[in-house]
């Protein structure tokens, strides 16, 4: 469904390359300074602040978006009708 592979797999058990953050309010906000100040990793707050990510990052971070949705489908009761709907026609 994902296309895991063992190379995704090779991927995703190196060091991370990039923050990407939900969700935050104000205490998260100012949290999120202070991580801007302290690390070298790109920080994802949007799908266009994730344009700044190199070609590798941008690939992985589709990868977790694609995961999210497939998350939602089962998780979210409001889809969760729809799908069950499709799936039994």
């Amino acid at each position: 469904m994902l296309n895991i592979n063992n190379d995704i797999k090779e991927i995703y058990s190196k060091d991370p390359e990039y923050i990407n953050i939900l969700a935050f309010n104000e205490n998260g906000q100012s949290l999120i300074k202070e991580i801007k100040n302290k690390s070298n990793l790109e920080i994802v707050t949007t799908n266009k602040s994730a344009q700044n990510l190199s070609a590798f990052q941008k690939n992985k971070f589709e990868i977790e978006q694609n995961s999210r949705k497939i998350y939602k489908l089962f998780t979210n009761t409001k889809n969760q009708t729809k799908f069950i709907s499709f799936l039994q026609k």
